[in-house]
């Protein structure tokens, strides 16, 4: 028989542990529920699809959580949505809260070492 190499969980990309999971869940879940979930994970991957699972640490987490904090309840309905990151999403909501403000840029997502 073939194995294949070990790859150790931390070795593995966001956006590979993400398709695996969503595939799990979409067998147990029922489908409203699925749905939910698909779009948390996808906010999640949009922000770090290419980091290895290892390299997360507590600052990633608490600027996606604090993102994902500053979404509209309504922001899956908005027509600009469709396809965007979670930082564009974050901006989004805030413009649609406030329409006269200018729409703000985060700083740049800095690397972890």
């Amino acid at each position: 028989p073939r194995y294949q190499p070990l790859r150790l969980l931390g070795d593995r990309r966001v956006k590979e542990l993400a398709a695996n999971y969503l595939t799990q869940q979409a067998e147990r879940l029922r489908p409203g529920s699925y749905k939910a979930e698909r779009f948390a994970i996808t906010l999640l991957t949009s922000e770090c699809a290419e980091d290895h699972i290892g390299a997360l640490n507590t600052v990633t987490g608490r600027e996606v959580v604090s993102l994902i904090g500053a979404l509209s309840p309504n922001i899956r309905k908005y027509k600009d949505g469709k396809g965007a990151s979670l930082q564009d999403l974050a901006r989004l909501s805030q413009h649609q809260a406030h329409p006269s403000d200018p729409i703000p840029y985060p700083k740049a997502h800095a690397a972890v070492p």
